[in-house]
């Protein structure tokens, strides 16, 4: 695939090493152009959040915020719900990663606070080797209900059976959020280096590309692209 922007987005950083992940990667954007965004782990519920997120939103390759599967409490704490608020002021966004019995706690932020943008990453982590549906799906269309919202197509080969899995085990998923979401709101993701422990990279950007085969040439270039584009606030 011919890549010419990369969004990093956090992985797994320590809390007390966020900082230096994001100097890390900004040195990386210092020499390969490609690199324009960054979503930085940040403890919006602190109580030197606003001063600590001005900072650190004096970095331009800031684009958003994430917590990766954080404990289900998270998303209903009054601190770190009445915190976020302070990402629109910067015009940062949210990356919301959760497993699928946490997307009620989602819905649940993402009504408490409806001015954020919000980017649902891997699809709200379906259990697909198990074929988790209906309590999934039912989650997905509250959330897709708000304009603010928006998908990542994204981290199916990890949630599937790494041994066993088929095309025809992902149809189900991507076609729900293609239709809950709509093009404009669904966004490729890599999920590189993560895809890597099922699948190669490749392997997962031509299953993609067999399962958005029915997109027209508009749409495919929306979710390669401009949406991401815009939702990101890239270059």
């Amino acid at each position: 695939a011919n890549i010419n922007k990369i969004v990093f987005v956090q992985c797994e950083c320590l809390p007390e090493q966020y900082l230096t992940e994001v100097e890390y990667v900004t040195s990386l954007a210092n020499k390969y152009q490609n690199i324009q965004g960054i979503v930085t782990y940040f403890p919006i519920e602190k109580y030197d959040a606003r001063q600590q997120l001005k900072n650190l939103s004096e970095n331009k390759l800031i684009k958003g915020i994430r917590r990766l599967e954080e404990d289900d409490s998270l998303y209903r704490n009054p601190a770190f719900i009445k915190n976020l608020s302070f990402l629109k002021v910067h015009g940062l966004s949210f990356d919301i990663c959760v497993k699928s019995y946490q997307l009620p706690s989602a819905v649940h932020m993402v009504r408490q606070q409806p001015d954020i943008a919000y980017m649902l990453d891997h699809l709200g982590k379906p259990d697909i080797r198990q074929k988790e549906f209906a309590e999934w799906s039912a989650a997905i269309k509250s959330l897709a209900q708000n304009s603010n919202v928006y998908c990542k197509l994204s981290g199916l080969l990890t949630e599937a059976d790494p041994e066993a899995w088929q095309l025809e085990d992902l149809k189900p998923y991507f076609t729900e959020v293609c239709e809950q979401f709509g093009a404009d709101r669904i966004v490729f993701g890599s999920d590189w280096p993560v895809v890597t422990i099922v699948d190669s990279y490749s392997r997962w950007f031509d299953t993609f590309m067999e399962l958005s085969k029915e997109f027209s040439t508009i749409e495919l270039q929306k979710v390669l692209s401009e949406n991401a584009n815009r939702f990101y606030k890239l270059i």
